[in-house]
């Protein structure tokens, strides 16, 4: 299960424990200093466990062929320093009270690897990494806006062993990227964490 914990990581994972779950991953929006403390003492208080934590924005994401490639993740240009600050800011807290995980969208990475952008997304993804490295953190890739030999193709060519995949077979699906079967061929060994929907 994914959760947003908004400003109010108690009343969150209430709704994960009452439905009897010993784990989510955990959506964060704004980040601000005392976050990570509260997330902590709730996790602690309905004896969760963390599984990663999921950073997304800022600025506009939409979902779709047509948007999506304009907006999601850290390909685009426009928005990709604010979001590369988010996470690194994310990250930060992370090193005294939560978990060693991160998770983003990286986009809709071309799967050309001479194309600009593609060059540009490994550059920046290898950064990212390297900072959560040095946090040690892994960083996950969420599936869904390129195809499976195109995500294992930026995981090697950034190069660092602390990088994974959050494996979601809608996303797959939805974006019309891969059957999930024939991806998880790929993925399996770089599999970190599922999103499963129903």
């Amino acid at each position: 299960m994914i959760i947003g914990i908004g400003k109010d990581p108690d009343a969150a994972l209430a709704k994960v424990h009452d439905l009897g779950l010993p784990t989510c991953q955990v959506y964060v929006e704004e980040i601000e200093t005392d976050l990570a403390g509260h997330l902590r003492r709730a996790l602690n208080k309905y004896q969760i466990e963390a599984t990663s934590l999921v950073v997304g924005g800022p600025g506009k994401e939409v979902w779709d062929f047509y948007q999506g490639p304009l907006t999601i993740g850290l390909v685009p240009r426009e928005t990709r320093d604010a979001r590369v600050a988010h996470i690194r800011k994310a990250s930060d807290p992370l090193l005294s009270s939560a978990e060693s995980k991160l998770q983003t969208h990286c986009g809709f990475i071309p799967e050309n690897p001479n194309d600009p952008l593609y060059k540009e997304s490994v550059r920046v993804l290898r950064d990212l990494a390297g900072y959560c490295k040095r946090n040690g953190q892994n960083l996950r890739h969420e599936t869904g806006q390129e195809t499976p030999i195109t995500l294992v193709r930026t995981i090697q060519d950034i190069g660092l062993d602390n990088q994974g995949v959050n494996f979601d077979l809608a996303n797959l699906i939805l974006y019309g990227k891969a059957n999930p079967v024939d991806a998880i061929e790929l993925l399996g060994p770089y599999v970190q964490g599922i999103h499963a929907k129903y």
